[in-house]
């Protein structure tokens, strides 16, 4: 998972043809890559600096250490994070309906 500390990432993915197409422009503050910070499948997205950027990674790694010696601190960062991805996956389903509503007219 990453931080957009500061500066402007494309977030891309490989159409049908293999060409990448930007899915969106992430600002500081915006998390990215985070659908695969549990597991070991191979990335389909791509992430790009449009600027000069400063990324903070988090690996799982740091997170189970931080769980093991800081429970309190997981707990927070855990209860932040279902926020985001809530947040993103209601995004990404409204972006979707308003997608099929417009191939629907």
């Amino acid at each position: 998972m990453y931080i957009l500390l500061e500066g402007l990432v494309d977030i891309s993915i490989a159409d049908e043809h293999e060409e990448r197409v930007i899915k969106e422009t992430s600002e500081s503050g915006r998390l990215f890559g985070m659908m695969h910070l549990g597991d070991n499948q191979v990335r389909v997205t791509s992430a790009v600096a449009r600027e000069d950027s400063t990324i903070l990674v988090i690996s799982w790694q740091s997170i189970e250490r931080v769980a093991r010696f800081y429970p309190r601190i997981s707990s927070l960062f855990f209860k932040n994070l279902s926020t985001i991805l809530g947040g993103t996956l209601l995004e990404h389903l409204q972006t979707q309906s308003d997608t099929t509503a417009k191939v629907s007219q």
